[in-house]
């Protein structure tokens, strides 16, 4: 069952919705109170699972919803929301029942209207998304490799950059956000033992790693299923394709 709760500052409800064979997985709101959301419907059938995205205002009312279908009828399994101004962005993969197939992004009006559709070739999935005051947007997951990646792209969409991280079991970027002139980006490096130390890296010009280091910087993390992972990249430069 999805659902989504409105809650104020002291934590007392104010309104709920739910629904059935759905899960959703993005939210944000805005200053005077409307929540906008996406998630995927959960079937038997990838077929038959279609991504929504809906706005709420400050009552619980729903405005608009935007169902988003695969020309191919693959799931369309969304990931993330980013609000930015007046624009909305989602991302995501499409799942063909089977496995990831590749990841997308979208970019709306806050009134729900479409304004482009990307698919990122050679990614089976994009996680989040987050953009700057010039609506350029950065975006990370994981390749065809089952390596982590980040991504820069344009105010319409276009690639500007990309840089990833690879390794023996593979990598997956979840989080992206950005600070000063930077991009931070957590996920996680996969073990074949099902331990691991957190691996802490830092790339600044060109893509090119400059320090590495792997540390127990948090107690217990060796119990953990995987490594954790933290990156930091330079906000003006990445690695060129």
């Amino acid at each position: 069952m999805g659902w989504i709760v409105k809650l104020n500052s002291s934590g007392t409800y104010q309104w709920g919705k739910y629904t059935s064979n759905f899960v959703m997985m993005g939210v944000t709101a805005q200053a005077y109170g409307d929540v906008m959301c996406c998630g995927t419907t959960k079937t038997a059938s990838a077929s038959l699972n279609y991504g929504y995205i809906f706005r709420f205002d400050s009552n619980g009312n729903l405005t608009w919803q935007v169902k988003v279908t695969h020309p191919s009828n693959f799931e369309v399994d969304m990931q993330a929301f980013h609000l930015q101004g007046y624009y909305l962005y989602v991302v995501g993969g499409y799942y063909n029942g089977s496995s990831f197939v590749e990841g997308f992004i979208y970019k709306l009006t806050i009134d729900g209207s479409l304004v482009w559709q990307k698919n990122v070739s050679g990614t089976y999935e994009c996680l989040e998304i987050w953009t700057d005051n010039s609506e350029n947007g950065y975006v990370v997951g994981y390749d065809t490799n089952n390596d982590g990646f980040l991504i820069n792209i344009d105010s319409s969409g276009n690639l500007s950059w990309k840089t990833s991280l690879g390794g023996s079991y593979g990598e997956w970027f979840y989080n992206v956000t950005l600070s000063s002139n930077e991009v931070i980006v957590v996920g996680q490096e996969n073990t074949t033992s099902g331990t691991g130390n957190p691996l802490l890296m830092r790339y600044p010009d060109r893509g090119q790693c400059m320090a590495e280091r792997q540390t127990r910087l948090f107690k217990g993390c060796s119990s953990f299923s995987a490594r954790c992972l933290f990156v930091r990249f330079p906000i003006v430069t990445g690695k060129q394709i």
